[in-house]
This record gives C-alpha cells, sequence and structure tokens, in this order.
C-alpha cells in the first residue's frame, strides 16, 4: 500500500503533467523566449514595468536573398478583382515554416463599409520583403505591407499572428510610411512615383498619396480592440490612438475618450522610421514613440484575450478616404518585438481552455531572472536586471492552478484508498 509521502509526491508530478498538457496548445511556438532562454520573465520601461512571461521578436532587416530575387523589384499588383486570392507568397522566407507558424495573411477576402464607394481587397501579393537601399543601411531588407487603387476597387494588405490569446502585452514596431520620390529606393514604386502630384495628394511637405489607412492593434472583436493608426489623408506628423468602440450607434455619435487625435512628439513624422509602441495593461493602455509616452487611455481598455494584426487599407469611406485611381501607398517595417501573457489556447476563443487566465503556467513557479527589452544594447535581446539567486519567489497563477489540482486528486486519492 502506498504511503501518504508517495502519494503525495504522485499527485504533484500528475498535477504538473497536467499543467503542460494545458501549456502546449497556448503558444504557437515554444518556448517563445526569443533570443533570452534565461529570462524567467520581462519587464519594460514606464509607469507599469509589467511582469510578461514571453518575448517574440521578428527581425525584416536580414533577408538572404530568394534566389535571383534580391528584393529590389516589388511584385505586381493584381489588376482583376476576381484574381485576388489564391496566390503563392511573394518570397521563400514569407512561405517558410517558421512564418508560416507565427503569422497568417488575409488573402481574397473583402471588407468594405456598405456606403464604401469602392471595394477593399486583400492580398497576400501585397506583403514582400524589400532592400533598402537608403538611410545608409547597407542594403538591409524590410517587410512591405502595400495597398493600391486599381480602376474598381482598393488592392489591400494584411498580417495576422496566429498568437490569438495575447492577454496583456508591450508590442512594438519599427515602421514608416515610405514617401514618394525617395532617392535611390527599391521600396515598392516609391522612387518612380512624382513627389508633387496633385492628383493623389503627394508634395514635399506630404510625401505620400491619401486614401490609405496603416493599422497596427489587437483584435478580438469590434468592441475588443486597441488601435495605432496612421491616415496618409492626415498630415505626416499626426497618428490616431484608441480602444473600440470609438463610435456610440445608439446615439449616432462618436463615443467621448475612446478615440484621439494626437500630434507625434519632439518633431516626429511617420514618413520617417519611428519605433510605435503599444502597451495593453488590465484596464490601461498606453501609447508610445521612439520610447516617448504620449498617451494614456482607460476607457474600452480591452480585456479579452486577442490576436495582433498590421494592415494597410483603404475602400474610399469617410474615415480612409478616398485615394485615385492610380494611387499606392507602402509601409516599411524593420522589426516587431513582442513581450506578453496569455490565456486559452493559442487558436483565440475558438479553441479557448479556461483553465489557465492572465499568465502562462510555469515550470520553476517564480521569476527568478527578470529581463528588460528596453535600454538594451541591441534591440531584440532582452538583457537581465535582476537574479534572484534562487531566492525569494514572485507569486504567480501557476501555483494556485497547482493546488487547485492538487487538491482535487488528494481528494480522489483519499477516496480510492
Amino acid at each position: 500500500m502506498y504511503t501518504m509521502e508517495v502519494l503525495l509526491h504522485l499527485i504533484v508530478c500528475l498535477a504538473i503533467s497536467i499543467s503542460k498538457v494545458h501549456a502546449d496548445d497556448q503558444l504557437v511556438q515554444s518556448p517563445s523566449k526569443d533570443n533570452s532562454d534565461t529570462c524567467g520573465c520581462y519587464l519594460i520601461n514606464g509607469p507599469d514595468a509589467g511582469y510578461f512571461q514571453y518575448h517574440r521578436f521578428w527581425d525584416f532587416r536580414d533577408i538572404p536573398n530568394d534566389g535571383s530575387n534580391d528584393f529590389t523589384t516589388a511584385p505586381p499588383t493584381l489588376g482583376e478583382l476576381q484574381a485576388h486570392g489564391g496566390q503563392s507568397a511573394t518570397s521563400a522566407y514569407l512561405d517558410s515554416s517558421s512564418w508560416n507558424s507565427d503569422w497568417s495573411y488575409l488573402d481574397g477576402v473583402s471588407s468594405s463599409s456598405p456606403n464604401s464607394p469602392f471595394p477593399n481587397i486583400y492580398s497576400k501579393q501585397n506583403v514582400y520583403i524589400s532592400r533598402n537601399t537608403t538611410d545608409g543601411a547597407g542594403g538591409s531588407t524590410f517587410l512591405t505591407l502595400r495597398a493600391a487603387r486599381l480602376d474598381s476597387f482598393m488592392s489591400s494588405s494584411q498580417i495576422t499572428s496566429q498568437q490569438q490569446n495575447l492577454l496583456h502585452a508591450s508590442i512594438r514596431a519599427r515602421l514608416r510610411v515610405i514617401p514618394n520620390g525617395l532617392r535611390n529606393s527599391s521600396a515598392p514604386s516609391a522612387s518612380a512615383r512624382l513627389l508633387d502630384n496633385l492628383e493623389y495628394g503627394s508634395n514635399s511637405s506630404h510625401p505620400v498619396d491619401q486614401g490609405a489607412v496603416v493599422g497596427l492593434f489587437t483584435y478580438e472583436s469590434d468592441t475588443q480592440e486597441s488601435d495605432i493608426e496612421l491616415l496618409t489623408q492626415d498630415t505626416t506628423d499626426q497618428i490616431w490612438y484608441s480602444n473600440q468602440p470609438d463610435y456610440d450607434n445608439a446615439s449616432d455619435r462618436p463615443m467621448p475618450g475612446a478615440s484621439t487625435h494626437v500630434t507625434l512628439p519632439n518633431g516626429l513624422v511617420w514618413t520617417e522610421w519611428i519605433e510605435h509602441r503599444l502597451d495593453w495593461f488590465d484596464g490601461v493602455v498606453r501609447w508610445w514613440a521612439n520610447d516617448t509616452l504620449v498617451l494614456n487611455k482607460s476607457i474600452n481598455a480591452p480585456s479579452q484575450p486577442s490576436g495582433l494584426m498590421l494592415n494597410v487599407w483603404g475602400d474610399g469611406g469617410y474615415w480612409s478616404g478616398n485615394m485615385s485611381v492610380g494611387g499606392e501607398v507602402t509601409v516599411g517595417i524593420e522589426w516587431i518585438q513582442v513581450v506578453f501573457n496569455v490565456s486559452g489556447s493559442a487558436a483565440g476563443p475558438s479553441g479557448r481552455s479556461l483553465d489557465h487566465t492572465m499568465i502562462m503556467p510555469r515550470d520553476d513557479m517564480a521569476c527568478n531572472i527578470s529581463c528588460s527589452v528596453d535600454g538594451v544594447k541591441q534591440v531584440g535581446y532582452p538583457e537581465v536586471t535582476f537574479h534572484s539567486g534562487g531566492g525569494r519567489s514572485r507569486p504567480s497563477l501557476w501555483a494556485g492552478d497547482l493546488s487547485k489540482y492538487a487538491l482535487g486528486l488528494f481528494i480522489l486519492v483519499l477516496t480510492v484508498f
């Protein structure tokens, strides 16, 4: 007959095994600690240091040539509405197993409001790698998202994280809207497009075509969403920070405080490289530009597990503005960095488990090594800021879950024996 000590040991081992089984479907990549295997948790600068368990870093600055494709030529824009959907990815990198396990394309899908003058349809043909021959970049590369106005529709782009269960995160992306007429640029058609073109709303002080929206946002639903949005019809120092919903359909009025039109700090303009950042905490969202805190907002802060999306689109409506036929907007993204916690299945609500919330279970039940993602020598490589040496543990919900499993199993064992 088993002794009580042996039984308790079996209970704890079984509880750990159960917890690890639940963990298997919570991350699209395990262990999700990019460039930081020893880190137990991640901290950020600002009013809330955060306590994030996972770190992902996607660096698009050094993508190797794809055979004869040196990324100096953009893929053609699809000229027919019916042709959208089902195309191959534009490079081997964007069809690799590592890319596909982390990101998906919106492809062949149309999204437009009922009052839009033309449809907006997405295509993976508008997501590709470009080589940067400007900015003293030494021929580095970047991910490109494009939106182009055709005769009867807008051809747009969107990528979505496969990780659909983010519950609180610090999200950063270094990006720019590529100016028209940029010298020596191999970015899609930018160098060939006239800087001064009244038809498209482009001039020396506003060197992009009007009529597109650039979005970086978390999304679970239209009422669980937090946004960074650039409107190319705005001046290049303007940006929108919003928590959805920002419109009250009952009163047919904007919801006070949900969306804020902001001037970028320190003379920044979004046609230059900027690190855009969104910090999502329980009950508050904070927006940053190049390490400067710009805005805090508590109204409509999301509370449900969400995914991450980036897109460039337009439908001729009030929000995006109307791009003239032949117009085009391209966005370059050098890198994306996210520290985050999770809840439920990585696939989101359809596969969500309710056994774990807020914080992903960990094997060590403590954050003995904390790492910072800010103020580091090399972006994307967190640095150790604290090592407890096995000292005092920081509480986590994992311990509570383990106790729950152990207690239930203990009662079961007592019943059996």
